[in-house]
């Protein structure tokens, strides 16, 4: 589709943008031991900006405030940070790119290190009660973050951006929730928005009124008393007033649930969820205002600039899927982008788990160096057509091998086609379809419909052999638990005739992600679900990002979902359908028309084991394990294995 709007060109105070597509500032976790600039962040960034890409780039969080203060990224508080910053940005500049510094700090929601907030309370913000700041200590702050902008304009920004988003130090100052003083930076609006006010006039003060200084806020929290999309209206036309050169709108839900408007959306929301928030303070605001979260495609982009909801969309994931995002759209090429499908496995391991530098679900390559090309070409037979062995065929053939990907069904995909037949999982049915168009342009020979024994892979004759027959289902050790008596998830979802809509009571078993999927489809087909799992609520789904769980399990709350924690399944069946559970000591059963099996996989490793002891002793073929025959785990695991086999062979 022709871009006619995102491609436009715009101003922002005293400078021109080349187009509206930023990169939101995002950690990728690629520091130094003392938290300056890893070399890689500057390669990541200037592989965004070549090749008319991005417009603007926002750098990631960077403190303005010494260690007494826990940092979770960059620094820039002394000018010993100054040097790595400066090759950075001549590199973004090289390739016609702006950049701008995100300068900011955590306030209360720092885990650890000095923790410091506008108000000494309790909140679920807080981890701990924090120190309130004193008069003397917030105009010590100013200063800090004055400091670091003129920084940044030595250094050769072209801008800076003031973080008062997600309910960090400055946003804290301005919720309502949060900032409970009764001094002049309390008490009142015009009290609430002094501080970040102050600073965006001392900044252009002491770095020129020609510098552009915009500012990133919460246009919502989920918290009592918390930010309202009116007093976001009034809040953003005060900022405007102070000096900002742009606004920035997000939200702040981050741990704190509020999935309608979600900081960090998942794939279950729809594609730009906070849209609607940057679109109201628009009709009222002068300058630009720019839109994030969640936005990941090229022609969504583009109809939020033409219908004048924002003047440029932040996009941070998106980019993470596929580096050369905006030039792809800009050619005319948006079906090769590869599609985020915002897991928020990138997310969780930064910013939760803080596990080294950033990882992609669909770009297991991001961020390492590509393997070059075989100089030998081989035969190389890969076994099923999900998302390990796809990506494994796929990678194989660019290396130059002579690639033959079996798969035992009539379609690719496996439990991602299945996985996107409810309406919240459009993101995994973009996925799917863009798998199919990269097959049919590689060389790989797909043979659909064909399930080859071990002993008729071996007659392949192949060098090497990738094993990615996935899993199966898990039969947990319960009287009267059948296949006869229940209906597994995979049946469930190949099973058009069981997804009709109307009333009916079914019983699923299992609360991990699957089963509270089931669950959740189910409500909206019109069923009365009872969702049970031996696990407390508190339990459920405990290792997922906390947004995706939020989502599934306020949505299976409104859909009147029943939930049954602590539930132990003590039998099942009969000619009348019925599960027996036992909760608190106290037994009892419930009568339904299905029951639905959701209680995981187990691998599958027969397969592996009867070619292995097939193939003799010559020492061929090579043979790979990859994905859930292995170890069952997510989509994430599975393609990355058949990235890394796919590379290896």
């Amino acid at each position: 589709m022709a871009l006619k709007h995102l491609l436009v060109p715009l101003q922002i105070g005293s400078i021109t943008i080349r187009n509206r597509i930023v990169f939101a500032p995002v950690d990728l976790g690629l520091h130094t031991e003392g938290r300056a600039v890893d070399p890689r962040y500057a390669d990541f960034l200037s592989s965004l900006a070549e090749s008319n890409g991005v417009g603007l780039i926002i750098s990631e969080f960077t403190s303005v405030a010494n260690d007494r203060f826990w940092v979770p990224a960059s620094r820039i508080y002394s000018d010993e940070f100054m040097p790595d910053f400066k090759n950075l940005v001549k590199r973004i500049h090289s390739h016609g790119t702006k950049i701008f510094m995100q300068l900011a700090m955590l306030g209360g929601r720092a885990p650890k290190g000095r923790v410091i907030a506008p108000s000494a309370i309790e909140s679920p913000l807080y981890s701990k009660i924090p120190e309130e700041l004193t008069r003397e200590e917030i105009s010590w702050l100013i200063q800090k973050w004055v400091e670091a902008a003129l920084r940044a304009q030595r250094i050769g920004y072209d801008g800076v951006e003031v973080h008062g988003g997600h309910s960090y130090l400055l946003g804290e100052f301005m919720s309502p929730h949060a900032n409970r003083r009764d001094d002049e930076y309390g008490s009142d609006f015009e009290g609430r928005m002094r501080l970040p006010s102050e600073i965006i006039r001392e900044i252009k003060a002491a770095c020129g009124d020609e510098y552009p200084v915009g500012i990133k806020f919460s246009a919502y929290e989920a918290l009592e008393n918390g930010i309202t999309a009116p007093l976001s209206v009034d809040m953003a036309l005060h900022l405007e007033t102070a000096g900002a050169d742009y606004l920035h709108v997000s939200s702040s839900t981050y741990m704190l649930g509020g999935t309608k408007y979600p900081d960090v959306p998942p794939m279950f929301v729809p594609e730009g969820p906070l849209v609607e928030f940057a679109a109201r303070i628009k009709k009222r605001a002068s300058v630009p205002v720019l839109t994030v979260a969640g936005i990941t495609t090229p022609e969504f982009a583009e109809e939020v600039i033409a219908r004048s909801k924002a003047d440029m969309v932040a996009i941070g994931r998106a980019m993470f899927a596929d580096l050369h995002w905006v030039s792809k759209a800009g050619e005319g090429r948006e079906s090769e982008i590869t599609p985020c499908i915002r897991c928020n496995v990138c997310h969780k391991k930064i910013v939760i788990d803080r596990a080294g530098c950033v990882e992609c679900s669909v770009n297991p390559g991001l961020l390492s160096e590509r393997e070059k090309p075989a100089s030998t070409p081989r035969k190389i037979v890969v076994v099923g057509a999900g998302p390990a062995g796809l990506e494994a065929a796929l990678q194989a053939a660019e290396k130059g091998h002579s690639v033959h990907l079996y798969e035992k069904s009539d379609s690719i995909g496996g439990n991602i086609t299945l996985g996107c037949i409810p309406p919240f999982k459009l993101p995994l049915r973009s996925l799917l379809e863009y798998y199919k168009r990269r097959l049919g342009k590689s060389s790989v020979n797909y043979l659909g419909g064909h399930e080859l024994t071990p002993a008729q892979v071996l007659k392949e004759g192949a060098d090497a052999v990738i094993v990615a027959v996935g899993a199966e289902e898990h039969f947990p050790g319960i009287p009267g638990l059948g296949e006869s008596q229940v209906i597994t998830a995979r049946e469930f979802y190949k099973s058009p005739s069981l997804q009709y809509e109307g009333s009916g009571r079914v019983a699923v078993i299992g609360a991990g992600s699957v089963g509270c999927e089931i669950a959740w489809y189910l409500s909206l087909l019109g069923r009365k679900v009872y969702l049970m799992d031996i696990l407390p609520y508190t339990e459920w789904m405990s290792d997922d990002h906390p947004t995706n769980r939020f989502v599934l399990l306020e949505n299976l709350d409104e859909n009147g979902v029943q939930i049954l924690d602590g539930a132990e399944v003590v039998e099942v069946g009969g000619e009348q359908k019925y599960v027996e559970l036992k909760r608190e000591d106290v037994e009892y059963r419930i009568f339904v028309d299905d029951i639905i099996l959701a209680a995981g996989y187990r691998e599958s490793a027969a397969f592996s084991m009867d070619l292995r002891r097939l193939k003799g002793g010559d020492g061929r073929p090579d043979i790979y394990e990859i994905g859930d025959c292995v170890e069952v785990r997510d989509i994430h695991w599975a393609i990355r294995e058949g990235y890394e086999a796919g590379t290896k062979v």
